[in-house]
Parts: C-alpha cells; structure tokens; sequence
C-alpha cells in the first residue's frame, strides 16, 4: 500500500493505480486470485502497514495473505536490516514458519505479529482501520493464531476448492 515503501525498499516500480487496474480486471471477468503482501520491513512504519491494509480492502481479492519479511543473505534489503541493527546477519536464526514469523529485533514485533494474523480476516469482514489498530495492540495470544489459521484454512477451500 505505501509506494514509498515499494519504490525505496523493494524496488518495485508500479503504483497503487495499477494494482487497483489490475484487480479490477480479474474481478471483472470473475476470477479468484489470491493478494501477496509484506510486512515487517525495516523502516516501515504504522501508518505503512495501514497503507497496505486499505490498499488491500479496496482490491476484493479472494484471499489477502501478508508474510512477514525475512532477512535472506545477499538482499539489499537484509543488509540495511543488519546495518540498523535489526537483523544479526545469523542465517541460522531464520525462522522456519518464515512467513508468520520473525527474528528480526524491531520495537514494534508484536503490532507486526498481530497484523500478519489478523491481515485476511479483518479485509474479508471490512473492519475499520480504527478497530485494527486497537486489535494489533493486544498482546500476542493463542486466540490470534488459532483464527488466523483457521480463517486461512476455511479461505483456502473457497480459493482452491479443496
């Protein structure tokens, strides 16, 4: 949702208007797709993240799924999270459920954990953005993990018909 983030931090140079051109096409011929985001980018803030949600509420994918990024070797992106200090440059404490989690050291992890969890389930039922912010400020919990991954399960038959 933020372009300052696409452009700056991941290099990629289409806008918001073209995603929105985009998904306004499939959705025009009826076709189920499945929205990749990122999030937990060093640098990116609230007001980011919340980009990215509204961005997502406006495209009526199927599905929005949000990993959480991980510090690969040889990324640009993962030596700027190890020169601010983010990151320790250990390959080896990458987690292995890299998309839901993460090593990365930044002060606000647990708004990041708890937006990953909640990022499908609060577009698929339109919550309002001030209700989102109150919602990742919960201390993690089993209640957020177990939803998520049910709602993800339940997505996925619709999405995959299985």
């Amino acid at each position: 949702g933020s372009e300052k983030i696409r452009k700056e931090l991941l290099n990629r140079s289409y806008s918001n208007k073209d995603i929105y051109n985009g998904a306004s096409i499939l959705n025009q011929f009826d076709l189920k797709y499945r929205v990749e985001n990122m999030c937990g980018i060093p640098g990116e803030t609230e007001l980011d993240m919340m980009s990215t949600f509204e961005l997502n509420k406006k495209i009526k994918g199927c599905y929005h799924w949000i990993s959480i990024f991980q510090p690969y070797p040889r990324l640009l992106l993962s030596e700027r999270a190890k020169v601010a200090g983010f990151w320790n440059g250990k390959i080896d404490d990458i987690k292995e459920t890299f998309f839901e989690e993460t090593n990365l050291n930044f002060k606000n992890k647990n708004l990041v954990l708890n937006f990953q969890r909640l990022f499908a389930i609060v577009i698929h039922y339109n919550f309002p953005v001030w209700l989102l912010k109150i919602l990742i400020r919960v201390r993690e919990n089993r209640f957020y993990n177990a939803f998520c991954i049910k709602f993800k399960n339940k997505s996925y038959r619709k999405l995959y018909g299985i």
